[in-house]
């Protein structure tokens, strides 16, 4: 994979970058772009999802309705400014159970 950087410049995408940045569901499989079908991306810098195919952008409370996320509470929704829902990995506002797909 390939990718730009905030300041333009194109580079090869590792591994654990590709997975960083990819877009998921609450059981971990890759989230879809409605318009396209393409796997959505995070954007770290934009802060939002993105398709890499047809342009399409989502902000915090767009994709977590698309996904059909039931967050463990209102601050990820405001506050977090991380790639949902593998920042429950990382969470220190609220307790994951251990059973989450994402901390698997």
């Amino acid at each position: 994979m390939n990718g730009f950087d905030n300041t333009g410049f194109f580079h090869r995408l590792d591994m654990m970058d590709e997975w960083l940045n990819g877009a998921y569901d609450e059981d971990g499989d890759a989230a879809l772009c409605d318009i396209c079908g393409s796997e959505l991306k995070w954007n770290p810098i934009e802060e939002n999802w993105y398709c890499p195919d047809c342009g399409q952008t989502m902000d915090r409370p767009a994709y977590l309705n698309h996904i059909g996320a039931e967050p463990p509470g209102d601050a990820c929704l405001t506050e977090c400014r991380e790639n949902y829902p593998l920042c429950k990995q990382s969470c220190a506002r609220y307790s994951i159970p251990p059973d989450d797909p994402m901390l698997g």
